[in-house]
């Protein structure tokens, strides 16, 4: 029982590193795209391809779903 229990706390304890490293990379992403949509919308300027741009924008919304 006691194993189990430690066994619990730490699946519990990794659960939620994983957890906060998704959390972490959704604030990144969204400062990321913060900046290149100002940056093109405000300075006509682009500083990544389209392509990486909805790579990135995916990758957000994908965060989102999966941390609510």
């Amino acid at each position: 029982m006691r194993i189990e229990s430690q066994f619990n706390r730490e699946y519990i304890d990794m659960k939620g590193e994983m957890w906060l490293d998704k959390i972490y990379r959704l604030k990144e992403l969204t400062e990321q795209l913060n900046h290149y949509r100002d940056s093109y919308y405000n300075n006509s300027e682009s500083l990544i391809s389209d392509k990486q741009y909805d790579d990135l924008f995916d990758e957000l919304q994908s965060l989102e779903e999966e941390t609510g």
